[in-house]
């Protein structure tokens, strides 16, 4: 006799986790865990994420920067990704009335960085997602190759995901006038 299928997770159930020093996500339904990153990564994402507060509060713009927020991408099965750093617009923000739960729908701007154990089609799946909910790019940030790489979908007859190599992080439509060279992550 076959066993019978398991019910996919959902975002409640994502929330209702008991605290294991583990980093959760929903992949349409599916629980994806991972380690606690490591020193390198930490400060990588700090950084980055001081660099966008310091923009948003400089130049009054209606951003926030977050860190290991969860987003609900998707519903039925529930897809929920912790980017290492978002940003959001604050217009958005002040609509979310559940502080505690996860945010409903894509950030603005995700940023992942990247740690050895991360595989190749894990880090592909997670920029899909974020693009399939509406995200416009995706930066990942390569400490161990000193690499930086913008993620899009291609206007081109549905070619799928673009990367390319940047140098400088900047997003001049959400972002206007924030550059940052690439250099000063690593």
């Amino acid at each position: 006799m076959a066993s019978p299928k398991k019910r996919p997770l959902t975002h409640h159930d994502l929330l209702a986790m008991p605290d294991d020093d583990q980093r959760h996500e929903l992949v349409r339904g599916n629980l994806v865990s991972e380690p606690p990153t490591g020193y390198r990564h930490g400060r990588i994402a700090a950084l980055l994420c001081c660099e966008l507060e310091i923009y948003a509060r400089r130049t009054k713009r209606k951003t926030a920067a977050v860190c290991e927020v969860g987003f609900c991408l998707a519903y039925n099965p529930d897809t929920v990704r912790a980017p290492d750093v978002a940003v959001i617009s604050t217009d958005r923000l002040d609509t979310f009335d559940n502080q505690r739960g996860f945010f409903p729908g894509a950030p603005d701007l995700a940023i992942e960085v990247l740690s050895p154990s991360h595989r190749p089609g894990r880090v592909r799946g997670k920029i899909a997602d974020y693009l399939d909910a509406g995200v416009s790019t995706v930066w990942t940030i390569d400490p161990g190759k000193r690499h930086v790489h913008a993620w899009h979908r291609s206007s081109q007859h549905d070619e799928g995901i673009v990367g390319e190599e940047i140098t400088t992080l900047e997003s001049p439509t959400l972002l206007p006038g924030f550059v940052l060279d690439s250099a000063v992550l690593f």
